[in-house]
């Protein structure tokens, strides 16, 4: 049996990029040192800021809302959570029981945004009906209303649970298919649009899924164990994080110190690319020539775009005494 390397107590997990074994105490501890050292080396956020959390449900933004929560006395920032309800049968109660069920026992403030509310249609009706895969419609949904929350509630940040192994993957993909201008956005931090867009943080940007999962499971953290229905995985990127994570085991470290990498020598070298981006003409959200996506797909898809609308139930429901629907 592994002995902690701390305290000499029954270990729970070894690190093999840190050649320790660790205790549960001594892992939780080492686990939220880690996430405070990764926010003070890239300056994710500051004193006096509001962060907002965007919760899926799943372990990696739940393992960040509690340990954001456990951090955000000492260094100073508030937070508020913000859930999407996609209506996804099952798998949407569940998340969204998990989401409230943290945000509840950590005095965390939460919105919760009903697509079914705003839209009158949830996700596999909007995916059908438009005849894009669920996972393309449902990144530019989550894009659009994270974006629109944090605006209308005056976040300075949106922290995401993007952690290591995903990240590593796409770097190394971006790399291979040589798309720069996706590998920019893989950073530790991604730049605002002024007046239009919220900077995208990732404290968990050097930390593991196997790392999140045994911290939400240690802690006794709500999250749903089951995967979204709609999930679907490339082989290309299957193939990568395989090849990373075999690299990784024989060579303890190989993905921090890629990330680490990227985020110092490689993303600073790139040339910076200024991109177009004006307001959408029917809700001033971001957008590439003057129609954002989600005006694009409504109006397509309902007759009108809905990005008005949109924003009216968004701000109604941050002056909502509880900020949450429902």
């Amino acid at each position: 049996m592994a002995k902690c390397t701390i305290c000499g107590k029954r270990a729970v997990i070894r690190l093999h990029y840190a050649r320790i074994n660790l205790c549960k105490d001594h892992f939780i501890q080492y686990y939220e040192k880690r996430v405070k050292e990764t926010i003070e080396r890239y300056k994710l956020i500051s004193r006096g800021e509001l962060v907002a959390v965007a919760l899926s449900g799943g372990k990696d933004s739940q393992a960040l809302l509690y340990v954001l929560a456990k951090l955000s006395e000492e260094l100073g920032f508030s937070i508020l959570g913000l859930h999407i309800d996609l209506g996804i049968g099952e798998y949407s109660r569940l998340a969204e029981n998990a989401v409230r069920s943290l945000c509840r026992d950590t005095g965390i403030r939460l919105v919760v945004v009903r697509l079914q509310d705003v839209l009158g249609m949830q996700l596999p009706d909007i995916a059908l009906k438009s005849r894009r895969p669920p996972c393309s419609v449902c990144g530019l949904l989550k894009r659009y209303f994270i974006n629109l929350v944090a605006l209308k509630a005056g976040a300075d940040k949106v922290a995401l649970g993007h952690h290591l192994d995903d990240l590593s993957t796409y770097a190394m993909k971006s790399i291979l298919m040589r798309d720069y201008d996706a590998l920019k956005k893989l950073g530790p931090e991604s730049s605002p649009i002024e007046g239009m867009g919220v900077s995208r943080v990732r404290p968990l940007y050097l930390t593991s899924e196997r790392e999140n999962l045994a911290y939400v499971l240690l802690k006794g953290i709500p999250f749903v164990k089951n995967r979204c229905p709609f999930f679907s995985s490339k082989v290309i990127n299957t193939e990568i994080r395989n090849f990373l994570s075999n690299l990784d085991l024989r060579h303890p470290g190989t993905k921090i110190n890629f990330m680490k990498g990227i985020a110092r020598d490689l993303i600073p070298s790139l040339p910076q690319k200024i991109e177009k981006v004006i307001p959408c003409k029917y809700c001033g959200m971001p957008s590439r020539d003057g129609v954002c996506g989600f005006c694009r797909l409504t109006k397509r898809l309902l007759g009108s775009p809905k990005g008005p609308e949109a924003s009216s139930y968004v701000e109604e429901l941050i002056k909502s005494p509880k900020m949450s629907s429902s």
